[in-house]
């Protein structure tokens, strides 16, 4: 269970990271994208 709700607050935190990448387009945060999305698919 704590996994889903892990998992869940990971997607939230991304898609927060995914809509500032639009106003900033920080490589950085392409590459905490990328690894958060690794995390999640484990």
């Amino acid at each position: 269970m704590k996994k889903v709700v892990a998992g869940i607050l990971t997607l939230a935190v991304v898609l927060t990271i995914v809509g500032g990448v639009q106003y900033t387009n920080k490589p950085d945060t392409y590459a905490l994208y990328a690894n958060t999305s690794q995390e999640v698919n484990l």
